[in-house]
């Protein structure tokens, strides 16, 4: 069974250092049997997430959640910041 994997860039500026090792996991990767897809934050922009909310969640976000079902993986790069991860990331996981 080939596995799938989705490389996610958890940085919304393009050519960051997590976008560039993005591409670099993907190259690596490549060797293997895995299916590999890439995406970046900056695909699926999202609203700041602010609690419990009423009605649906954001289509850009049910797009991401329905990217990620379809994998048996996902490897993110993400660049530290105030010893955490960015707020751009952490919004998309909640």
């Amino acid at each position: 069974m080939i596995s799938r994997l989705l490389v996610l860039a958890g940085d919304t500026a393009a050519g960051s250092p997590a976008a560039r090792l993005a591409l670099e996991a993907t190259r690596a990767l490549s060797l293997t049997d895995a299916a590999l897809t890439s995406a970046s934050l900056a695909d699926y922009p999202l609203p700041f997430f602010e609690g419990a909310e009423s009605g649906e969640a954001p289509q850009n976000a049910r797009l991401l959640a329905q990217r990620l079902a379809l994998q048996d993986g996902l490897l993110v790069t993400s660049p530290e910041i105030n010893a955490g991860p960015p707020a751009a990331l952490k919004n998309a996981l909640d």
